[in-house]
């Protein structure tokens, strides 16, 4: 069965004010574009955020998989949280707390990987 796998990299939904600040808010509004144009649960998503430009403190992470559930952005699909290495204890907490949401979402630092558990 042939499985529709969207990428979304962090540039298309990270906003930052004009100082550098991490903007929470702008961030949540791109998420809920994004979850619009993909609202097809047939659709698997890999959120690539290897190219963030700053490290999230944990309360923010964990604010984020908080909204990312509330705005049923993982319902009915799997969701792949792509990283890097140094990065990837922040990807994992955020995929645990979406987890302990009912969310079926994963954290990786390598994109097959990633790219085989979206098609599985």
């Amino acid at each position: 069965m042939p499985v529709d796998i969207r990428v979304i990299h962090v540039r298309g939904f990270l906003r930052a004010r004009l100082a550098g600040k991490f903007d929470f808010e702008a961030t949540k509004r791109a998420l809920l574009d994004i979850s619009a144009s993909a609202d097809d649960d047939d659709i698997n998503v890999l959120i690539d955020v290897r190219e963030a430009p700053a490290y999230f403190t944990f309360p923010q992470v964990s604010e984020l998989a908080f909204e990312f559930h509330n705005l049923r952005l993982a319902e009915g699909r799997k969701t792949g949280v792509l990283t890097t290495e140094d990065r990837f204890d922040r990807a994992h907490f955020f995929a645990m707390s979406a987890r302990g949401m009912g969310e079926q979402v994963r954290a990786f630092s390598s994109f097959e990987e990633a790219f085989d558990w979206l098609q599985g």
